[in-house]
């Protein structure tokens, strides 16, 4: 991409839209200001038929947001989705959404709290912020010096001849010498993934301070023009190394979720949406995890049992109490309609129940203002019980504003007192 075209790219992305998951965008209708418009709805059209399943559903002179949370740059405009739940704070939200990452390993944890808001409460620019901020860490303390082998053939004697290639180059130019020897710079596969990661960054939207930061980065790293051939992102760490853990974290997340698709020609469109559904199943199944350590029970997460013929079935989680019973859990990222469960999912319980062996199983819902907790059994011909329970989980203690952690031993302690019908 050209030095006009990367301006004109960060001209027209200057423009932003947020809504929440299952919210629609109009042709024609502003969002806190911004127009979204019929070459906004091409270009996100173009970007969703990149992806399966699709991160939005593209309608009728406009689009409706699904369970993906996240942000999609296309030519002209960012779309940015965040969680729906009981908070109604953007910066909140873009708060929870990280925290959740980070808790489940999905990004590095977060120690500056100043970066959000200096990001200007983009998703896009924070995860860039973030990234950025670890390499120049790492420029400032002396990026690490490792030997590496080189061969040529050079003018001077250096190293160990390579005898066959030095005959087969230069029968007719005496003065050469082809030989292989070892260099110790910095010019290795750490700084080669930094440095392709800065450079995918490099083509996108981004503030004026980042652009300078990005620019003046890329001058202290190495040349990494045979990035592809060299580099591995499966590398391990060296005792040395274990202070490029977070950047190359970073640089990881940047390669592999926000590498720019040149399907549009000159102008590229970039994307980091993240399923919240499956989001919300990894969150609650490791907190409860943890929890279960200290009440002598244990939270299995997707435990396989066989269903017909060659199928199988996982709840996303069966927790085994002390008395070694089971209980269902399964999560569900969505809003109740009346405060009641839809049937599909009633359906799937007992089916898990049955199967499993359980006599209770649990439906766990991100909390929803009044509604609290209920039981009821099914109807069933047979003597034995088999119930639904509804459960809500509290993510954000109301106290602090934090990624709430009481709720799992709460939730746990709650269910192990009541004992199976």
């Amino acid at each position: 991409m050209n030095r006009l075209s990367g301006e004109f790219m960060r001209e027209t992305n200057s423009r932003r839209i947020q809504i929440l998951e299952h919210q629609r965008l109009k042709i024609g209708e502003y969002y806190h200001g911004v127009l979204f418009t019929r070459q906004d709805w091409q270009a996100l059209l173009n970007e969703s038929e990149r992806h399966y399943p699709p991160y939005f559903k593209i309608t009728h002179n406009g689009i409706k947001a699904l369970n993906y949370v996240g942000f999609v740059s296309v030519p002209g405009l960012t779309l940015e989705i965040l969680p729906k739940t009981s908070i109604s704070n953007k910066n909140g939200l873009h708060k929870l959404l990280l925290d959740m990452l980070a808790y489940c390993q999905m990004i590095p944890p977060i120690h500056n709290e100043l970066l959000l808001s200096s990001a200007q409460g983009s998703l896009h620019q924070y995860f860039i912020s973030a990234f950025v901020e670890e390499v120049d860490q790492l420029v400032k303390e002396g990026l690490l010096k490792k030997y590496r082998t080189e061969v040529r053939n050079q003018n001077k004697f250096c190293g160990r001849v390579k005898l066959s290639e030095h005959i087969k180059h230069n029968h007719t130019h005496k003065e050469r010498v082809y030989a292989e020897h070892q260099l110790l710079d910095e010019d290795h596969h750490l700084h080669h993934l930094l440095a392709s990661a800065l450079n995918v960054l490099d083509q996108t939207f981004l503030s004026q301070d980042l652009q300078f930061r990005i620019a003046r980065l890329l001058h202290e790293l190495p040349n990494v023009d045979n990035f592809k051939k060299q580099l591995s992102l499966n590398c391990k760490f060296q005792y040395r190394e274990n202070r490029y853990k977070k950047a190359m974290h970073w640089a990881q997340f940047v390669l592999n979720k926000l590498k720019p698709s040149f399907s549009l020609g000159q102008q590229h469109s970039i994307s980091c949406m993240i399923d919240m559904q499956a989001l919300f199943e990894k969150y609650v199944a490791k907190r409860l995890q943890e929890a279960a350590i200290n009440l002598d029970c244990r939270v299995q997460f997707q435990p396989k049992s066989k269903f017909w013929m060659k199928r199988s079935i996982r709840p996303d989680m069966v927790l085994v109490t002390p008395e070694q019973d089971k209980v269902i859990l399964d999560t569900k990222w969505k809003i109740l309609k009346n405060a009641q469960p839809d049937d599909a999912d009633l359906k799937q319980i007992y089916i898990y129940n049955r199967i499993v062996g359980a006599r209770r199983g649990i439906l766990l819902y991100p909390e929803q203002g009044d509604i609290e907790a209920y039981a009821s059994d099914y109807y069933h011909p047979e003597d034995t019980a088999v119930s639904c329970e509804l459960a809500f989980v509290n993510l954000v203690d109301k106290n602090t504003g934090q990624l709430s952690t009481a709720w799992a031993d709460e939730l746990l302690a709650k269910i192990l007192a009541q004992a199976l019908v």
